[in-house]
């Protein structure tokens, strides 16, 4: 059976299972006859072999995700194995254009200011990857992760006086 199916049949299950039990609550309501109370019971009999066929329903559901799981960790790890490939075949590229990808550019770059030997890779067409000799600027504020300090709002009881200053009536250049 298939997902939607599945779900057909526990909706037409369940309301069959819920006017079966509404059926059952207004014959109880009615008091007397031994033949209301048997009617009564039918339906309650009727309900439960529903809310049984509702719970073999759950077998082939969980054999349908069971199936779904397994398909998808073979496909994440189809997706997992085309990612590597990309970037392989993403830094190939890049060399047989004579563009060495950052990651190799930074890694010579550390390797210069440790005062090891960079060797310059050469790539499959013969022609050295681009190079640089000035290492990246540091970038401005806090290290990531950390709090960054700035000066506090001032409260009122702070402020002792307020200017009101008019801009310039023309440019200063």
């Amino acid at each position: 059976m298939t997902a939607e199916e599945l779900r057909a049949e526990a909706r037409r299950l369940k309301q069959a299972a819920a006017a079966s039990q509404k059926a059952c609550q207004a014959l109880l309501r009615v008091s007397g006859s031994p033949a209301v109370a048997a009617r009564a019971e039918e339906f309650r009999c009727q309900r439960e072999r529903l809310l049984e066929a509702i719970a073999d329903l759950l077998e082939p559901a969980l054999v349908c995700v069971a199936e779904l799981e397994a398909a998808n960790r073979k496909l994440a790890a189809q997706a997992a194995e085309l990612k590597t490939a990309h970037k392989r075949l993403l830094i190939h590229f890049r060399q047989q254009l004579g563009v060495a990808p950052k990651s190799m550019q930074t890694d010579k770059l550390r390797q210069v200011e440790k005062g090891g030997n960079a060797e310059d890779p050469v790539s499959a067409t013969g022609q050295a990857p681009v190079e640089t000799s000035v290492a990246p600027p540091k970038k401005r504020g806090a290290p990531v992760g950390h709090k960054g300090a700035s000066r506090p709002v001032p409260t009122l009881e702070d402020v002792t006086e307020t200017r009101i200053i008019p801009p310039p009536s023309r440019c200063a250049s």
